[in-house]
C-alpha cells in the first residue's frame, strides 16, 4: 500500500503552497514537524493538516526544529507504527 509522509513541510516559507496536491491526495498521510521549526510553524502546519481529507496523522516533536538533529529515534517511533498499521496482514504459510 502506498502512503505519503511529510516532514517539516515549508508552510511558513514564502513561495510554497497552497499545497492543493495534498488536498487531492487520498493516500494515508503522516505529517511530522518540530515544535521549533521556523519554516514549518506548528500552528500553521496543524491548520493545513486539519483541512486535509481523512486518513492523516500529525505529530509535533517538542524541542526540535526542522532538522530533527539527534531525534531520529523519535521520528522512527512515529513512522514505524504508522507504516505497520497499514501493511497488509501476512497470509499463513502452507
Amino acid at each position: 500500500m502506498a502512503v505519503l509522509a511529510c516532514s517539516a513541510l515549508p508552510v511558513g516559507f514564502a513561495g510554497f503552497g497552497p499545497f492543493d496536491e495534498l488536498r487531492a491526495c487520498r493516500l494515508p498521510k503522516l505529517f511530522l514537524a518540530g515544535s521549533a521549526a521556523d519554516i514549518c510553524p506548528p500552528p500553521r502546519f496543524r491548520e493545513l493538516v486539519e483541512a486535509l481529507p481523512k486518513q492523516k496523522t500529525l505529530a509535533v516533536l517538542d524541542g526540535t526544529d526542522r532538522f530533527f538533529h539527534g531525534r531520529e529515534p523519535d521520528l522512527a517511533s512515529h513512522i514505524i507504527p504508522f507504516v505497520s498499521r497499514l501493511r497488509p496482514a501476512k497470509r499463513p504459510g502452507p
